[in-house]
Order: structure tokens, then C-alpha cells, then sequence
């Protein structure tokens, strides 16, 4: 065989070997970040760990808590109820056939009153907001002194 036959051989193997053996430098670092992380994830004496374990914990979940109602959102719903149980027990009072005019005085009494917390509930519920909308103002304008107090404090010192 010719020697310049088997150098050129040779030479062509070892552009082979090294073209196949070449990954990108992403693959490798990216790789490299993923040894890291599962290292630091579990550590060298839990050698039980599995892979499935480890890619479960790779995963992130949204979990979402049940929002618990507060106390006025609860009440005004249980109240809401109650009222429109009334308006249905006042209209099935009023469409009795042989409703005297007494029974039907007393219903229209009582369902002015069932108006009326609808009313007042609402009325409530507006000067609440109102109440917590100036307190929201006047604690984030007192908040604002006070930062602007503290920041002129810093400035002077400073000099």
C-alpha cells in the first residue's frame, strides 16, 4: 500500500472522529447546568434518588388557594339571600286567591321593610367604601411625609 494512501486515511478518520465527537458549546453547557442542578437538588449521600423524583421536581405547579370570604363579603351574601327568600314568600302572599285586605296591608308593611335592608345594606356598604378609600388617602399622604421628611434627613447629614 502507498503511505500517502494510509496518511490521507488516517487523516480523513481523525476529521471524522473529531466532527462526530463535537457537540455545539450549548449542548455542553447546557448539560453541564442540568448536572449541577440535579447535584444540588439531592445530595451525594441520597444515591436512591431516582430520575422520575428528580424530573418531578423540575416541574412547577400553580397551586391556587381557596380565597377565604372575609366577614363583611360573607355577610352580605347570607343577607342578600335572606331577602330574596322574602320577596318570594311576599309575592306567593300577595297571589292568594282569598287574601283579606288586612293580611294584604301586613304584606305590604313587611315588604317595605325588606326594601328597606336592601337599602340600608347598600348604604352601608357605600359609606364603608368611602370610609376605606379616605383612610387609603390619608395613610398613603402620611406615608408620603414621611418618606419626603426622611429623604431631606439623609441629603442633610450627607453634607
Amino acid at each position: 500500500m502507498d503511505l500517502n494512501f494510509i496518511s490521507k486515511n488516517v487523516f480523513v478518520c481523525f476529521i471524522i472522529m473529531g466532527l462526530s465527537s463535537c457537540e455545539s458549546h450549548e449542548q455542553k453547557a447546557d448539560d453541564a447546568f442540568d448536572i449541577v442542578k440535579q447535584e444540588r437538588m439531592f445530595p451525594k449521600d441520597s444515591i436512591h434518588a431516582k430520575e422520575e423524583i428528580i424530573e418531578e421536581a423540575k416541574k412547577t405547579e400553580v397551586v391556587k388557594k381557596k380565597e377565604n370570604q372575609d366577614e363583611w363579603t360573607k355577610f352580605r351574601t347570607d343577607m342578600e339571600k335572606r331577602i330574596a327568600l322574602n320577596e318570594i314568600k311576599i309575592k306567593e302572599i300577595k297571589n292568594t286567591p282569598n287574601a283579606t285586605s288586612k293580611l294584604l296591608k301586613k304584606v305590604a308593611n313587611l315588604e317595605k321593610d325588606n326594601n328597606d335592608l336592601r337599602e340600608e345594606m347598600e348604604e352601608y356598604y357605600q359609606d364603608m367604601k368611602a370610609k376605606w378609600e379616605n383612610f387609603k388617602l390619608k395613610l398613603n399622604h402620611d406615608a408620603n411625609d414621611v418618606d419626603l421628611e426622611l429623604k431631606a434627613l439623609v441629603v442633610n447629614n450627607k453634607k
